[in-house]
């Protein structure tokens, strides 16, 4: 039974700090994953696309896609890691 003079307890500033980092950490992580189906989504090869400048330029930005993705689970990690 919580007291209501009190208040709730998920009202405390720590208990509201943990849900907005553990959103923002939803958020990147979701990022993330977008950035990586966008990339897997830019790596598909067609036997006309293969070995066209067009498709190592796709790849390319696949790449760079991949790496943000990285940094922002990196990102999402260390905040994370501010919870504990």
């Amino acid at each position: 039974m919580v007291n209501p003079m009190l208040g709730s307890p998920f009202d405390s500033l720590v208990a509201r700090r943990r849900r907005e980092v553990t959103a923002r950490v939803d958020e990147l992580r979701d990022r993330a994953l977008d950035l990586e189906r966008q990339a897997v989504v830019d790596r598909v090869r067609t036997w006309s696309s293969m070995g066209t400048y067009e498709q190592m330029l796709r790849e390319t930005g696949a790449d760079d896609l991949e790496k943000k993705a990285m940094r922002l689970r990196r990102s999402a990690a260390e905040l994370e890691m501010t919870l504990r």
